[in-house]
């Protein structure tokens, strides 16, 4: 913008433009957040923090088992994580509206930080890569040439047993083959069916196509655990339970929604 400085044009411009795209993302992040039960299960319960699927884990697998009391409470978090999805949807539509348009003479200038700015950018990304991604997976990776668990990292109790056991244990080899052959298939899967949908609503837009999409995202909203024992209950007494073909049905029916959002950006691109 002429005669503004770069802070107006974030103010004035960039801000409003990308607000619809930036709530939409984080309307996402809240659904995949709400429906997250491994971490808070593993890191919660240690402070008697206990979030809503991991509730619904415990009325599913504890003794007494409780499966009323988790189909409720299930069909709760259902219903907070499918109106994320319709308002995600929704706010989506918006920002595809709003496009940029420029010459072929146009070329951006970056925004220069300053030196003590570049300093204060550079502390603050590696302050978030060492706390979130070197320190855990450091302590994941020196924990398993541990011997046993101890304050004190010495040679004497870093050893390979544990990666020579793990990969002598059949049922180990058989879990890695089937988890290769799992995701190949599924993604796979969810990559034609995600791009012909996204196709077919951008190409053809219509109550039917967007109903279609919408169908095709829900699975999103749904917790993994719920959905798991959905899927479980459903099928208990067909002769998918207990085969592999009843986890590729879960797997596509669940990273369906991935494979539509992924193609649906590229599709709209070309369009």
């Amino acid at each position: 913008m002429s005669g503004a400085t770069a802070w107006q044009t974030l103010a004035r411009i960039t801000l409003p433009v990308s607000a619809p795209a930036v709530f939409a993302a984080g309307l996402l992040i809240f659904i995949l957040s709400a429906e997250l039960y491994t971490i808070p299960g593993i890191i919660g319960t240690t402070a008697g923090f206990t979030t809503m699927p991991w509730k619904i884990y415990l009325d599913s697998t504890q003794f007494p088992v409780h499966r009323a009391h988790a189909a409720a409470s299930g069909t709760i978090l259902l219903l907070v994580t499918i109106a994320g999805v319709w308002m995600q949807r929704r706010v989506s539509r918006v920002s595809e509206r709003y496009v940029t348009v420029s010459g072929k003479g146009f070329r951006g200038s970056p925004l220069r930080l300053g030196r003590s700015g570049t300093i204060i950018a550079l502390a603050l990304i590696g302050f978030y890569v060492l706390c979130a991604d070197i320190l855990p997976f450091g302590a994941l990776l020196v924990s398993s040439f541990m011997k046993f668990s101890s304050g004190v990292i010495s040679p004497e109790v870093l050893t390979l047993d544990q990666y020579r056991d793990v990969l002598r244990i059949e049922n180990v080899r058989t879990a890695v083959v089937n988890t290769i052959m799992l995701g190949l298939m599924a993604g796979a899967l969810c990559l034609l069916a995600g791009l012909a949908i996204s196709y077919a609503e951008i190409r053809a837009p219509g109550p039917a196509t967007r109903s279609l999409a919408f169908i095709g995202v829900l699975p999103v909203a749904v917790p993994g655990l719920v959905f798991g024992i959905g899927l479980l209950w459903t099928y208990l007494q067909t002769p998918l339970y207990g085969s592999i073909w009843i986890l590729l049905l879960a797997y596509v029916a669940k990273f369906l929604p991935y494979g539509i959002m992924v193609s649906h950006s590229g599709v709209l691109q070309i369009h």
